[in-house]
């Protein structure tokens, strides 16, 4: 659905992709650029997510573009739109949007974010544990949230490496993209003995072939994701942004924006894994290119599924605390990756394909 207000300089998309118990969820992003086409493809790719970790909701995406308004004016007319929907689609954090923002938005409509998750239990006469919804507000805070995706991107990565027969000890990584994904990938990095060679933020490629201090990089690091360079101990080099994949790693992380490999850049690839962070940051072409070279990648929506699926496991009352969020995303993103690696070594066939169609599968098992 687009909505389009040319004389308040108003537009605004909603995607609900599938529907899974009446609900669906995705994030409400605001960007200049979004597009109808962009919402609807990240709805999808949130009913894939969903289906991967066996997550029992449909998926769904918003976007509102961003405007001369202030950004709480463009919330207070998307709660306009919004509020038919309120109880069948739940909007979470996104592309520039915070946990205040949305907050505020269902301030305008339901009250609190959690009214959501209580209206909908009560409509399937389940009894959603007040336990869990008291942990739910008190564990789903900054260092939940800005960290779980991270640590499943990493736990994906093990897994694949396991499948594979690879060894990780010792070898080398490239992260592009070092906002709350890329960050915490970092940070979990570190426990695996790999190497991290270069990070790339918007100013450009930070790198070193022996390696740089992931420690001094998350203290460098920006609440907008940039990196203070001023506060980088050690030697290092500095690229132009667009030369980030002319830096040598065994493994390349994604992890900011979509499209950033496809069909002209592709032959620059030349590391033996890519792990899909950022939500598409690979176009199905190059995903097919990188296969027939022997690349092994793992899909957006398996290894970046943590906050996604985390947050609603708490809401669906499945876990009631950080920790078991974390084992039960572990789990879960285990199992996914490896049944598609697996699958796609023994058959000879595309990973996302074999994603999709896992994904699929427990959807309409759901449903």
């Amino acid at each position: 659905m687009a909505i389009e207000i040319p004389e308040d300089e108003f537009k605004a998309f909603i995607a609900i992709d599938t529907l899974v118990d009446g609900i669906a969820a995705g994030g409400l992003r605001i960007s200049p650029s979004v597009t109808q086409e962009e919402v609807k493809a990240l709805a999808k790719t949130m009913s894939l997510k969903y289906g991967a970790m066996n997550v029992r909701v449909g998926g769904a995406k918003a976007g509102i573009v961003l405007s001369s308004k202030n950004k709480k004016e463009l919330i207070e007319r998307f709660a306009e739109i919004m509020r038919p929907f309120s109880t069948m689609y739940f909007a979470g954090m996104d592309l520039g949007t915070t946990q205040s923002d949305i907050e505020y938005l269902y301030s305008l409509t339901l009250g609190d974010p959690f009214e959501f998750w209580k209206i909908h239990a009560e409509r399937l006469c389940r009894n959603m544990p007040y336990n869990s919804y008291l942990s739910a507000k008190r564990e789903m805070g900054d260092d939940f949230s800005n960290t779980i995706t991270g640590y499943g991107v990493v736990k994906s990565l093990e897994e694949a490496c396991r499948v594979t027969d690879y060894k990780l000890r010792d070898k080398t990584v490239f992260i592009q993209g070092f906002g709350s994904v890329g960050s915490s990938t970092a940070l979990y990095l570190q426990k695996s003995g790999i190497k991290l060679v270069g990070v790339a933020d918007v100013y450009g490629v930070i790198h070193n072939e022996m390696g740089l201090p992931i420690s001094d990089l998350l203290r460098a690091r920006r609440e907008d994701g940039t990196i203070d360079r001023e506060n980088l101990s050690g030697d290092f080099d500095e690229y132009k942004s667009d030369k980030w994949l002319d830096v040598d790693a065994d493994i390349l992380i994604p992890a900011a924006i979509s499209h950033v490999i496809h069909e002209g850049n592709v032959s620059l690839v030349e590391s033996d894994f890519v792990v899909e962070a950022a939500n598409i940051p690979v176009t199905k072409e190059a995903e097919k290119i990188l296969f027939d070279n022997g690349v092994v990648y793992i899909p957006d929506f398996i290894a970046n599924a943590g906050l996604a699926a985390g947050y609603t496991l708490f809401m669906l009352g499945e876990v009631t605390s950080g920790r078991e969020a974390f084992s039960e995303i572990e789990k879960r993103i285990r199992k996914a990756t490896a049944h598609v690696i697996g699958k796609g070594i023994k058959e000879r066939r595309n990973y996302r394909e074999i994603a999709e169609e896992y994904a699929r599968t427990n959807l309409r098992r759901m449903r």
